[in-house]
């Protein structure tokens, strides 16, 4: 997995997902040598900078301030919760961490309205 940023990036998203995977191909390729080629199998680009849900956001703390991320995930009124990566404690930022924040937060749910 990898990232491109700025400018470069949105350059890049406009040549279409095929050559943002050709670039990044080349790249470990330089990294490791020319036998990357022959284990590479497939590659995607998502649509994350043009997703109408994302638009090319990431959630970040400040450092030193990685508790704002246990204070956001606080219940408001004990009526709206909040799960995602933003709010994954340790797993902060990781995919796995959605899944394991919004599954703690089902179950936490479930309990409250028994």
């Amino acid at each position: 997995m990898g990232f491109i940023g700025g400018r470069f990036a949105w350059e890049m998203w406009e040549q279409g997902p095929d050559a943002v995977v050709d670039f990044a191909l080349e790249q470990v390729v330089r990294m490791v040598g020319s036998n990357a080629r022959q284990h590479f199998v497939k590659g995607m680009a998502t649509d994350w900078a043009t997703n109408p849900l994302t638009l090319g956001a990431y959630g970040a703390v400040r450092p030193g301030a990685f508790g704002a991320r246990d204070i956001l995930a606080e219940p408001l009124a004990d009526r709206l919760f909040y799960a995602g990566e933003a709010v994954a404690g340790e797993h902060s930022a990781y995919v796995h961490g959605s899944y394991l924040s919004g599954q703690s937060v089902a179950e936490t749910v479930i309990t409250s309205i028994r």
